[in-house]
């Protein structure tokens, strides 16, 4: 409570500040991620390569969609 009150914020408001901060910085370290000098190479020529012919993707993209009128 003495902190909320040094921000001058009513308690509930402090909290959901704390909350929030702690769940961005959840999140923020959960998006970077660190690999080895052969790993990031791997990594490399995985985003590099060409894209997987994917027949069932390729027929699912040809139908028309069940949002567009018939």
């Amino acid at each position: 409570m003495k902190a909320a009150g040094l921000q001058r914020v009513k308690l509930t408001e402090f909290m959901l500040g704390a909350s929030r901060s702690a769940a961005e910085a959840t999140l923020a370290e959960r998006s970077r991620f660190v690999l080895s000098p052969r790993r990031w190479r791997e990594f490399n020529a995985a985003l590099d390569a060409a894209p997987r012919e994917i027949t069932a993707l390729r027929k699912l993209f040809s139908e028309s969609s069940v949002l567009e009128p018939a």
